[in-house]
């Protein structure tokens, strides 16, 4: 919402780290359709090469570097003020996913790992760029708003952790589909239901690697938050669409788990449990701020405070719709 001139806001270096993390995340994401493609073809299917050295997909955590790196890209270009430690701390990540690639290249080569590389390697010199341009003041740390940063960051970690944890479950449910998971206990409260079902990949591919890309988003509007940024209304906006997506997509599987899977996902259950109050603080928060006009302005305030109380009706409608569905309480 505040303009700068253009020595203050590094719009295309901005642009250009947003474009690499997008190219990478979709290379990855090529990789990874590729691995489930020949583990679904194989009679004994096995994780080998690199993939097997690491004991996961070595596109699992690639989805996660590139993700970072784009939503990185994107809040630089729709922000500015960033404190000098947020540069520091972007260009410590990127490094250390240019290690991870680089080690992941030698110990399996491959056409799709050395593009990966040379994204991540131009990302990274594109970003050391932003330790010495200039940058508008930052927001004065006693006005950040330390608990939204927080939470928006917490958001993003758990997320994130739960939809790597589906997507390892998914490869092990593919290998060897007896194996029990970690988050099956009993036939309602069970993973592999949701995760073998048309539902847990209704776009053709596993749900979680929606999650691998899309949770780094409020991680990384957490930190910049923190860091003091200013972002303009198209960003806040932008933002908003994405979490009322997720919230809409979460409400779908919910409904789908509920009352036609009849099981409940624990790792589902943490994804919609950190979506459903990440949609609700930020378009309050948005109202509150007059991104949507000055006439909703009372509404949004009116909502912010009570953000708490609202997830948590959220949660108890849900889960007595798994209580009278699935007998939540004797499931587990």
């Amino acid at each position: 919402m505040d303009a700068q001139a253009p020595s203050q806001r590094p719009a295309r270096s901005a642009l250009t780290v947003a474009v690499l993390g997008i190219a990478g995340w979709l290379v990855a994401f090529v990789q990874t359709l590729i691995l489930f493609a020949a583990l679904n073809v194989e009679r004994n299917p096995a994780l080998g090469g690199a993939d097997a050295a690491l004991g996961i997909p070595v596109a699992f955590p690639s989805l996660g570097i590139f993700a970072f790196i784009a939503a990185l890209g994107v809040t630089r270009l729709g922000g500015v003020g960033f404190a000098r430690w947020f540069a520091t701390t972007s260009v410590v990540v990127i490094a250390a996913g240019v290690s991870y690639l680089g080690w992941a290249l030698v110990a399996g080569f491959s056409g799709l790992g050395l593009l990966q590389l040379l994204f991540a390697i131009g990302a990274l010199a594109v970003s050391i760029f932003w330790l010495r341009a200039p940058s508008a003041p930052a927001v004065p740390a006693a006005e950040r708003r330390w608990a939204f940063g927080g939470f928006l960051i917490v958001a993003g970690v758990a997320g994130f952790i739960a939809a790597i944890s589906l997507a390892i479950d998914k490869i092990i449910v593919i290998v060897d589909p007896t194996a029990p998971l970690n988050c099956s206990i009993s036939i309602v409260v069970n993973c592999a239901t949701n995760l073998n079902s048309d539902q847990g990949a209704i776009f053709g591919f596993p749900n979680p690697l929606i999650g691998l890309g899309g949770f780094l988003a409020p991680f990384v509007v957490g930190l910049a938050i923190l860091a003091g940024a200013r972002f303009d209304r198209w960003f806040w906006i932008a933002f908003n669409v994405g979490l009322l997506g997720a919230f809409v997509f979460v409400a779908w599987l919910i409904g789908q788990s509920i009352f036609f899977l009849g099981s409940l996902c624990l790792w589902c259950a943490l994804v919609w449990s950190v979506t459903i109050p990440a949609f609700l603080l930020v378009t309050f928060r948005n109202l509150a701020e007059g991104v949507y006009g000055s006439g909703a302005k009372r509404v949004g305030n009116a909502l912010y405070g009570f953000t708490p109380f609202i997830t948590l009706l959220f949660y108890v409608v849900v889960l007595a719709m798994y209580q009278v569905h699935l007998d939540l309480i004797n499931a587990f």
